[in-house]
């Protein structure tokens, strides 16, 4: 063996031994008040396991059955000790016993060379492994309501999307169902994580950090409700419009983040303006809350389940429509019927504007990003309508001068932004 394939070798069983530390660390805190020799296995146990897969691994020249003969052996193995150890102390959890067969199968992955991957497993196991009591507290608060969203998502996106055909179908070719699919996804997916922020936490905090995590929910939705509260409750008009600002703060970026995700190439063009927006968004939000007498915590009522399948097959219909109309309109009325769609579209629903802007193929970079900032405009524009319709005066002024100086700001950054094109 000459030196090169020596030292390979043993840079794969260090780190089928780091695997195995790693997760024995974890597994030796978690017992670590347990008498000594009470427990199955430890740092040091778990260390030799993972070393272990990585040499068997190397001596069965990673045949997978002699491999899989090892792994049942090691299950074995920790099984009867789990077995002696619940007549001790009666724990029935048969984790440890599961996490030694991983730590194996991840020390046989380092040994057959597949180091990156080897490793990123064993660091996701440990962090699984310690979060057992926040992943308990979770589930305790989950609903059956939010279980169900939980299967819907797995629905849209593991077992509907795959089964989608990825080319143009349609009128003009325009719709092609697996892309479009996807942006469904991908907006499905950022919603539930603004779902669960509020869910976990929502309860606890205060008007701004409601109004930020409602915001990557839906904007609109912390608007309506907070036009509601300046009713019921003796709050500070300033206090909500902070909290509504805030919120339209999170909903320009999340339109960034979609941009970027979907066309890379236009967000240089886009983030000139919208990142003027965003930090005028900011200034705003700043000097309502600091003018503001007392801050007071405020909680959202219901933002809705953003996982609804009518929900997503909505916001696809939506999308299918936008994309043929703006097929078939484009040479006839050019970018004014492309302004008038974008900007109504853009008022209910910003993500299917922004989808609809980032799939016209061939588009201006400068056109495309006029188009996104009048569907912003727009549904800044619902906003201000639902707050006149419903809440406080004071508020209502609050939001428009906000607003205000929002667009000025955009309008000021687009003017002398460097991106040429027509528009």
């Amino acid at each position: 063996m000459n030196e090169g394939v020596a030292l390979e070798l043993l840079a794969r069983w260090a780190v089928a031994l780091s695997i195995g530390l790693t997760i024995g660390l974890e597994r030796g805190w978690h017992r670590r008040n347990a008498p000594e020799g009470s427990r199955i296995a430890g740092w040091r146990t778990f260390a030799l396991v993972g070393l272990a897969g990585g040499a068997w691994s190397d001596l069965a020249g990673g045949n997978v059955v002699a491999i899989a003969i090892a792994a049942f052996a090691v299950t074995v193995i920790f099984s009867v000790a789990h077995w002696q150890e619940t007549t001790i102390d009666g724990d029935r959890g048969t984790t440890t016993i599961v996490a030694a067969l991983v730590t194996f199968t991840f020390g046989s992955l380092a040994g057959q060379g597949r180091l990156i991957e080897a490793a990123a497993g064993g660091v996701v196991v440990t962090l699984l492994l310690s979060a057992k009591t926040l992943l308990h507290a979770w589930l305790q608060k989950l609903t059956d309501r939010e279980f169900q969203a939980v299967l819907r998502f797995l629905l849209i996106s593991v077992v509907i999307l795959p089964l989608l055909p990825n080319r143009g179908m349609g009128p003009y070719l325009a719709l092609n169902p697996y892309r479009l699919w996807t942006m469904v996804v991908l907006v499905a997916g950022l919603s539930f994580a603004g779902y669960a922020a509020i869910r976990i936490w929502g309860q606890r905090v205060g008007v701004m950090l409601t109004a930020v995590l409602g915001g990557i929910v839906s904007s609109t939705a912390i608007a309506l409700d907070f036009a509601r509260r300046s009713l019921r409750y003796q709050l500070s008009p300033r206090i909500l419009a902070a909290g509504i600002v805030a919120a339209t703060a999170v909903s320009f970026t999340r339109t960034m983040i979609l941009v970027g995700l979907l066309k890379t190439s236009l967000l240089p063009a886009v983030a000139v303006p919208v990142g003027a927006m965003i930090l005028a968004s900011l200034v705003a939000t700043s000097i309502l809350w600091w003018r503001a007498k007392e801050p007071q915590p405020i909680a959202v009522e219901t933002l809705g389940n953003p996982l609804e399948l009518r929900s997503a097959l909505q916001l696809a219909a939506l999308l299918a429509v936008m994309l043929v109309l703006s097929q078939w309109l484009r040479p006839m009325l050019g970018t004014g019927g492309l302004a008038a769609i974008t900007t109504l579209a853009g008022t209910f629903d910003i993500d299917a504007a922004t989808i609809s802007i980032c799939s016209m193929a061939g588009l201006p970079e400068r056109t495309a990003t006029i188009l996104l900032l009048l569907g912003l405009a727009g549904n800044s524009a619902l906003k201000v309508a639902i707050v006149g319709a419903i809440g406080k005066r004071r508020l209502l002024a609050a939001v428009v001068l906000a607003y205000a100086v929002i667009a000025l700001a955009g309008a000021a950054a687009l003017l002398s932004s460097p991106i040429q094109g027509p528009a």
